[in-house]
């Protein structure tokens, strides 16, 4: 249930498949970069998971002039589009978690990261970055949801 006021009519010839993705993907990735991570001009941005949220992500970063734009997938075939959305860099997921590889090369100086959007984490890995950023050992803003 949702209150009147939250529903929008949509033509009876519009495709339901497409109404999905307008309602859902394109205002939540726009909404975590401008609302949540607060993307600036010139900060990198790291995005895991490219799907309908994560490309939407890093259509938005594009549009607030993120720069550079990193995806990041466990599907390699998705590194044409995320490319396509801007991302000037993917980097491979492997079935585990790839996230303690950025979180070292953003401390290391490797790569600059100001910004990591991510689909889900495994809560021990959130701790990972959490214990990280309390020493000071990362700087910027982590957004993130967990299983």
């Amino acid at each position: 249930m949702v209150p009147e006021d939250g529903v929008i009519p949509v033509r009876k010839d519009f495709p339901l498949e497409y109404a999905a993705l307008m309602a859902c993907c394109v205002p939540t990735g726009w909404g975590t970069v401008t609302n949540i991570a607060q993307v600036k001009p010139g900060d990198s941005v790291a995005v895991w998971g490219i799907g309908g949220v994560g490309l939407n992500i890093l259509r938005a970063a594009h549009m607030r002039q993120a720069n550079p734009l990193i995806a990041v997938d466990l599907e390699p075939a998705r590194e044409a589009i995320a490319r396509e959305f801007s991302a000037v860099s993917t980097v491979p997921s492997p079935p585990h978690n790839d996230i303690p590889k950025l979180v070292d090369l953003a401390m290391t100086g490797e790569m600059k990261l100001d910004k990591l959007v991510a689909g889900k984490f495994k809560l021990e890995d959130i701790n990972d970055i959490a214990e990280r950023m309390a020493k000071r050992q990362l700087t910027g803003r982590w957004v993130c949801e967990w299983d």
